[in-house]
């Protein structure tokens, strides 16, 4: 006698899990906020920006980031999304644009 076929039964979800824009396609030097949708507190006060990130390898980098960093920011209370908004800035001679501290 064969076996019985189970089905699988798919839910899926409303809200986005990851959506890619062409906002930094074609870019290298990159800027990256993660920007919560409750405020977090920090020493100095609170803020909605979870996480400020550069990189010189592309949006790849970015979304490592965005992959790496997201588990513990959602584990926080009442945090339930996380944007991640990224920007190219460009280049001046007279000052350092993209300087990590």
């Amino acid at each position: 006698m064969a076996k019985k076929i189970r089905k699988i039964r798919l839910s899926l979800k409303r809200d986005e899990a990851l959506r890619a824009t062409r906002i930094c396609v074609g870019k290298l030097k990159l800027a990256c906020v993660l920007i919560s949708d409750k405020r977090i507190v920090y020493p100095n006060g609170k803020s909605r920006i979870a996480y400020i990130g550069t990189t010189k390898k592309g949006i790849e980098r970015i979304a490592q980031s965005v992959a790496f960093r997201a588990n513990d920011i959602l584990k926080l209370h009442g945090v339930r999304t996380l944007p991640c908004k990224g920007c190219h800035v460009r280049a001046k001679t007279t000052c350092e644009t993209l300087e990590q501290t």
